[in-house]
């Protein structure tokens, strides 16, 4: 009798803790399992993140080593990296009191659910496999940031891929609160998204003709690229000189009838000022612009 050894399975979990699930078989999944050679689906359920399911080869007298990270996601049409950022509260507003303006004012505290957002601005080359076409001013690297893109335009973007997606998640346009919190690193106080020196971290004026291929500067804390510059990205808020005043504490968002929408973080044509992670600024929804582009939100529906 020839016995043919059976294969290891080890799946590591971030954060650990999650339930795992072999359904195709009757054991309970140990770290270690056993199991004869051959293809299984794996169950992993990770609250609130969404649930993992992959098909995972065992080879006989082998181990086979699994490393799930919920905290990235790739979209896998337009291979968007995603990171997941942690919900909090935090001081949402300028505290650099050398260069507030009226509209950057009270500092006030806010929180937001956890969300997960792109780590880069959405590229031109992404952009095309949705799309198919660039609108962009400066075509020279599909990996530079698309530009010329209106806040419809980003909308009729998003709502494309989501069509390509049938699940509990979303993608969209992120809020500026999120926005402000995702460029802060969940929070922090400084001036740039990432310090508060605008050299490693920012894409303007002083240093830049066009926009740059992103992540080409430092990341923030977080790991995010480019929230300091290379180009505007739009939020999901409509603009509101006292959005400050008015915001509610727990998932603000201004939504009304105005036709201007929020642009946050500079681009390469801005001065220093604008490129501030406080610095608020609006443009009409229609508006195409070499220096604006953006960056997607996925989070759980409502």
């Amino acid at each position: 009798v020839h016995l043919i050894p059976k294969g290891r399975l080890f799946i590591e979990t971030v954060p650990d803790g999650a339930k795992i699930e072999l359904p195709e078989i009757w054991d309970k999944f140990e770290q270690g399992i056993s199991l004869p050679a051959g293809d299984y689906k794996v169950k992993i359920n990770k609250p609130p993140f969404p649930v993992e399911k992959r098909t995972i080869k065992i080879n006989s007298g082998k181990d086979t080593r699994i490393k799930i990270d919920f905290n990235f996601y790739t979209e896998p049409v337009t291979n968007m990296k995603f990171k997941y950022i942690e919900g909090g509260c935090y001081g949402m507003g300028c505290s650099d009191k050398n260069f507030c303006k009226p509209d950057e004012l009270p500092v006030h505290n806010v929180c937001v659910d956890g969300f997960w957002i792109g780590v880069y601005e959405v590229s031109q080359g992404q952009w095309s496999k949705v799309m198919a076409a660039n609108p962009s001013a400066f075509k020279k690297n599909l990996n530079n940031p698309v530009e010329k893109v209106s806040w419809e335009d980003s909308l009729t973007f998003i709502d494309k891929l989501n069509k390509s997606h049938d699940n509990a998640f979303l993608f969209r346009l992120p809020t500026e609160a999120e926005w402000e919190y995702a460029a802060r690193s969940r929070g922090l106080s400084e001036n740039f998204s990432g310090g508060n020196s605008s050299k490693n971290f920012c894409r303007s004026s002083e240093n830049s003709s066009s926009p740059n291929a992103v992540g080409t500067k430092e990341p923030n804390y977080l790991g995010l690229y480019d929230m300091s510059g290379n180009v505007w990205e739009w939020c999901f808020d409509s603009y509101s000189p006292d959005a400050y005043r008015i915001h509610k504490r727990k998932n603000p968002v201004i939504k009304n009838k105005s036709s201007y929408k929020v642009v946050r973080g500079g681009g390469w044509y801005s001065d220093i000022e604008n490129c501030r992670v406080y610095n608020r600024s609006r443009w009409f929804s229609g508006s195409s612009d070499s220096g604006i582009g953006f960056r997607v939100v996925r989070a759980k529906k409502k």
